[in-house]
């Protein structure tokens, strides 16, 4: 049996590729949900069993020969993305916390650009950790994440967030179009629910 399992997940093989899939599946499921444990144990585990159960010579061979410029290119890349993926969380951010305005405002018939005073404490409370502006130094641990797999960050982002740019302006676009469709189905019964 450890004779069969020595040569699985030989470099270039189907069972490799697979293996290298499902590495990169949980990877990028961990840095998405912000696991700097599940991510580091992800890809201790796939170092092991690469080790064990594969030959990886030719990547072992290869950082040997080239790690004095690798590893300060892999940390360089990983320091650009880091600066480049917090613009990215701070336009998100800001995207949200608008949004929560725009509601705030809506249900509490505020027509002032700012939120009046007298409202400003029930504004924090709606707004919750969105109402104040995000500190560096309060997302160490993420921005060290995305310094370290900034691989797998950036790879998920540049699919993720587009895909999701998308979809957000196609709800917005058919978003009055389907709560005119509600309003209309419940017209005449409308009253019945009401509190």
């Amino acid at each position: 049996m450890v004779e069969f399992m020595q040569g699985l997940l030989v470099f270039g093989g189907v069972a490799f590729w697979g293996f290298i899939a499902l590495v990169a599946l949980l990877m990028f499921v961990s840095v998405e949900k912000e696991s700097g444990l599940w991510a580091t144990a992800t890809l201790g585990g796939a170092l092991a069993l690469l080790y064990f159960f594969g030959d990886i010579s030719p990547v072992t061979a290869w950082l040997s020969a080239h790690w004095p410029l690798a590893i300060p290119l892999y940390f360089g890349i990983g320091t650009a993305w880091a600066v480049a993926k917090w613009w990215f969380y701070l336009r998100n951010r800001r995207e949200k916390l608008l949004a929560l305005k725009a509601e705030f405002t809506r249900n509490n018939n505020i027509t002032t650009a700012e939120i009046p005073e007298s409202q400003r404490r029930d504004w924090y409370g709606y707004a919750g950790g969105y109402a104040s502006v995000p500190q560096a130094s309060d997302n160490k641990s993420r921005i060290m994440l995305w310094i370290g797999y900034w691989p797998f960050s950036m790879l998920w982002t540049l699919i993720s967030d587009p895909v999701m740019r998308v979809l957000r302006a196609i709800y917005t676009s058919i978003g009055g179009l389907l709560q005119r469709m509600s309003d209309a189905m419940f017209k005449d019964i409308e009253t019945d629910m009401r509190k």
